[in-house]
Parts: structure tokens; sequence; C-alpha cells
């Protein structure tokens, strides 16, 4: 009975150092929240200009939210993961960057927000 527990011990600690390790090397970056920044600046873009101009407004915008991102948010991290607070205009949001993923610490999410489509009648 005592080998089957040291068995358990042992592979609990083996896959717990395991997911340490992962989660050291999955913990995004900066240019990840950079990233989805964009894409959702894009969305939002695209949603009510759809126009020739629109790939000049998408390049501009991606410089806006390169500087907006860099002095807005900030980022703690613990190696493991990182927590990012964003401080904008509409609110202040934290973030939780773990396993290349963001996974917000409040209800609302400027990251998602839907832009209302027209309805053709």
């Amino acid at each position: 009975m005592k080998s089957k527990k040291k068995y358990l011990v042992r592979f609990a600690l083996i896959f717990f150092l395991i997911l340490l390790v992962v989660a050291y090397f999955t913990n995004p970056e900066m240019s990840d929240l950079k990233k989805i920044a964009k894409k959702s600046m894009k969305e939002q873009i695209s949603a009510p200009f759809n126009t020739p101009s629109q790939e000049w407004m998408e390049s501009e915008g991606n410089e806006y939210v390169d500087r907006m991102v860099d002095q807005l948010v900030e980022r703690d991290n613990y190696f493991i993961c990182s927590v990012y607070t964003a401080h904008l205009p509409f609110g202040t949001y934290r973030f939780i960057g773990v396993f290349k993923q963001f996974i917000p610490l409040q209800k609302s999410n400027p990251f998602q927000i839907d832009v209302p489509k027209e309805e053709n009648p």
C-alpha cells in the first residue's frame, strides 16, 4: 500500500513540474496582447467602414494600438503567468495571461466589443 502512495505522490509531483514548465514557456508577452487588440480594432473598423481607404485606416490603427497598449497597459510578470492591467478611458480592466490565453478578471471585456450590424429591411 505504501508503494502505491509513493507512486501517486511521485506522479503528482512530476505532473505538477511539467505543468509549471509548460506554463513558463507559454506565458504570453505584451506582443500577444497587442495582436489581440489589433484584431479587435480591425473587426470594429471593418464593420462600419467598407471603403477602399479601409486598408489605410487599419495600418494607422495598428500604429495607434501599439502606442496605446504601450502607454495604457501594465504587465506584472510572475514567470508562469502574467497579470495585465489596462487603464482605458472607459474603465480599468485586468487580465491574467497564462498558456498563451488572456482571461478577463471582470465580466466586461473591451477586446470583445460587438459592433451592431445594420439589418436590411
